[in-house]
């Protein structure tokens, strides 16, 4: 069982937008819009979009940045040399009341 990080691409877009239809994505933030068909082709040096895969199976999205770059300043005025990181989205028995890692996943 070993989990394993890979780059985000536009052929993982059809899983990014059901995974923004599943409830407990829209729980967290009800209102956000990655505009993924954008997004992911970006390539920024300040940033890595990611897929985490178990067991060779996508289970969910997180993002590296360095905030002192992001385009919308969500952090605000950020210094040199921090790393935000976001993990939110994923499949709803991984994230969200599951024991985990599980052998179902």
């Amino acid at each position: 069982m070993l989990i394993q990080l890979r780059d985000a691409t536009l052929a993982d877009l059809a899983l990014l937008r059901y995974w923004d239809t599943q409830p407990h994505v829209i729980e967290s933030d009800p209102n956000d819009d990655w505009q993924w068909e954008t997004e992911l082709p970006r390539e920024l040096t300040w940033r890595q979009q990611l897929i985490a895969e178990f067991n060779r199976k996508a289970i969910g999205f997180m993002q590296i940045m360095d905030p002192e770059f992001d385009d919308e300043q969500y952090w605000g005025p950020v210094g040199s040399g921090y790393r935000a990181i976001d993990i939110w989205i994923g499949e709803h028995g991984v994230m969200v009341g599951s024991t985990w890692p599980s052998a179902n996943v």
